[in-house]
């Protein structure tokens, strides 16, 4: 089977980001399978470029034997009209590329919605060819941009939003989602429940190893992910404030990179908060030895209703994966980390409920903090391995 992907910040394992894509199509050339990845040249999590603009008569951009084919997109450091047209740029630029007719015709073509105009292109795309397409929902639009207070629902482009995500609801013939109460939603929408498919993002459990944590006089507690305003990292500042007034050998590790890391060490400075150290994004084949050496892993998000369907937060993935316990700012009917019993969900934006849970978790037993984090781990294995989720992927593609 040819699989063509379309996600706008798919990246390969070469640095911070979402590699749900790149590991999906690992997994299926593996098995025999040819897929080939459209992605933008500049990364929404670091604001770089990471890959050269794509041209089928010179190249394909080859990384652990998955092709990448990089789409020439203009940078942006901020959601503004320059993303705006960062979006809309890709999918322009991916429709009316000539070395398309290059490349084996597709038999199915996924487009993914972290840009809906992606999506929107990676269905166009399906349509040309006459080949079905699968619409993977990993953000809610409008409903994003709505429950985040950018727009009103009867702004312009909220409606245009709207209007693209009906046309691909109705366009795919199968829907699948990242995120678990997703079904809620669409069935809502009217779209017929067997259409609908929750295939969470996934790890390959096969390459990470996990131990307990060795003992030692402090308690480390480490953040991976993107320094962006959606993340909260404000309010794990103030709690770290407020843990080291409590307890002087709970230490935070926070390694990325984003728009706000330079206003958050400046935040760090200027409220003496000593128990925080900053330190670089690396590849998703380093972040798991580092995580390993921790003793709880952290994750926020805002306090928004936009979380009623869930999260999909890779970051929560992994802490999973690595069998260490979780303190999760959140408000929402789904949480992992609660429906695993691997450590504590706390409302969102609250460093005081945010500092008590890591300090409560960090009062545990070695043996104790051991447990949360194997519960986490058999988690993992049952929901985010990406073996199964691959089967299941397999399964979406055969059943049309």
């Amino acid at each position: 089977m040819r699989i063509w992907i379309v996600h706008q910040h798919a990246i390969p394992p070469i640095g911070m980001g979402p590699t749900r894509h790149f590991d999906l199509a690992k997994k299926l050339i593996e098995q025999g399978h040819e897929v080939y990845i459209f992605a933008g040249n500049y990364c929404h999590n670091s604001f770089h470029y990471i890959g050269e603009p794509y041209s089928v008569t010179k190249k394909i951009a080859y990384y652990f034997k998955v092709p990448f084919i990089w789409i020439d997109v203009p940078a942006y450091t901020k959601n503004s009209i320059k993303r705006l047209y960062n979006m809309l740029a890709f999918a322009f630029r991916l429709l009316t590329n000539k070395d398309l007719k290059f490349l084996p015709k597709p038999d199915i073509v996924l487009g993914s919605s972290p840009s809906p105009f992606a999506a929107w292109a990676a269905q166009r795309l399906a349509s040309r060819y006459g080949v079905p397409f699968i619409y993977e929902i990993r953000d809610l639009w409008p409903e994003t941009l709505l429950a985040l207070g950018s727009f009103s629902k009867h702004h312009p482009l909220a409606k245009i939003l709207a209007g693209i995500e009906n046309f691909l609801l109705s366009k795919a013939v199968k829907i699948i989602s990242v995120l678990p109460g997703a079904s809620d939603y669409l069935l809502n929408k009217k779209i017929p429940k067997d259409k609908i498919k929750w295939l969470p993002n996934a790890v390959d459990l096969n390459h990470i190893s996990y131990s307990p944590s060795t003992i030692k006089n402090e308690i480390t507690i480490f953040y991976a992910g993107a320094f962006n305003v959606s993340n909260d990292i404000e309010t794990l500042l103030k709690a770290a404030k407020i843990v080291q007034e409590e307890a002087n050998h709970f230490q935070f590790k926070l390694i990325g990179e984003g728009p706000q890391r330079a206003l958050l060490e400046k935040f760090v400075a200027s409220e003496k908060i000593n128990n925080v150290e900053f330190f670089p994004s690396v590849g998703k084949d380093q972040i798991y030895p580092i995580l390993g050496t921790a003793d709880i892993c952290v994750g926020m998000v805002r306090k928004t209703n936009l979380y009623r369907f869930g999260t999909s937060l890779n970051k929560i993935t992994d802490y999973l994966a690595i069998a260490r316990p979780v303190v999760f700012a959140l408000d929402s009917p789904y949480s992992p980390i609660t429906e695993a019993n691997a450590g504590l969900t706390v409302p969102p934006e609250n460093p005081h409920l945010l500092a008590q849970a890591i300090l409560k978790i960090g009062s545990l037993s070695p043996q104790e903090r051991e447990q949360l984090g194997r519960n986490g781990r058999k988690y993992a294995e049952q929901y985010y391995n990406l073996d199964k989720i691959t089967a299941e992927f397999i399964d979406c593609c055969k059943s049309e």
